[in-house]
């Protein structure tokens, strides 16, 4: 099989099933080293089956989760991360509607949790300020600290315009599960600072699909503490005109949204004089 092209994100693949190490808070976690050529990671398989209809498609939706957030504990793994969701509701759900999973900006690519607006790491300052004047049920959640020891999960969906194998860089801080159709094609189970560089062995995940099409993705980000937090999905090469990182590396797009059919515009009643029948229009 030809070598995968270039997607970007943090874990290694045996023949597509990811291999899970679950890292305790005593685990050490060792650096970052370049990626040898034995270490590429090996496609996870997509099948043609997870393929969704464009009338299906939503836009980027997140949903939040506080992890006892007065709790010292912290979450150390993503086993932790993923009982929690399985066992709660989401503290907020939201549709951001954007074209990349992309959080948080600048270099360092990550933000501090205790003093960042949950709003602001989501959206930016900017587009926070016109949504909560312009959205009358505007969450109140979104103007608060995220707050350490906290999961995010987004949803969204991608179009893959031609079969074949692709490679994907998803740096990210503490860590993620990323899913395409229902399949693992990264995780990074231990949690650790973010690792700016999207070539590195940790980053990177790759995955295969059977048919062109339109998939399901299913990004998760967790956050143990002291509070750093942020992730970011590359693709280099799915949609090479797609929008660019500072680092200079193309961001995996996230279809938006379909927009409201304009309601359709209806004829003016006819007028009628009383005892007069009504005028017939003129073909």
């Amino acid at each position: 099989m030809p070598g995968p092209r270039s997607f970007f994100a943090r874990t290694s693949f045996v023949t597509g099933v990811a291999v899970v190490a679950i890292a305790t808070a005593a685990s050490v976690i060792p650096p970052a080293r370049a990626l040898a050529a034995e270490d590429a990671p090996q496609a996870a398989p997509i099948p043609a089956e997870a393929k969704v209809k464009a009338a299906d498609v939503k836009g980027l939706v997140v949903e939040f989760y506080d992890f006892y957030p007065k709790d010292a504990a912290g979450i150390d793994s993503l086993e932790i991360a993923k009982n929690w969701i399985n066992g709660h509701k989401p503290a907020l759900t939201y549709s951001l509607n954007l074209p990349a999973v992309d959080f948080a900006p600048g270099k360092e690519m990550s933000v501090n949790a205790y003093n960042t607006k949950l709003g602001t790491f989501l959206l930016g300052e900017a587009e926070l300020k016109r949504r909560s004047e312009a959205e009358k049920d505007f969450p109140k959640r979104l103007t608060a600290p995220i707050g350490p020891r906290t999961i995010m999960v987004f949803s969204g969906f991608i179009e893959v315009k031609k079969a074949g194998a692709y490679t994907l860089s998803i740096p990210c801080d503490d860590g993620d599960e990323t899913s395409i159709g229902g399949v693992v094609v990264h995780a990074r189970p231990h949690f650790g600072g973010m690792n700016i560089d999207p070539d590195s062995a940790e980053n990177k995940g790759a995955a295969e699909f059977a048919e062109a099409g339109i998939y399901p993705i299913k990004v998760t980000l967790w956050d143990r503490d002291p509070g750093g937090i942020g992730i970011h999905v590359f693709s280099d090469d799915l949609n090479p005109k797609g929008k660019r990182h500072a680092n200079g590396h193309v961001l995996l797009p996230i279809l938006p949204a379909p927009k409201a059919a304009a309601p359709e515009k209806t004829a003016p009643p006819t007028k009628t004089t009383p005892g007069k029948p009504a005028a017939t229009p003129k073909k």
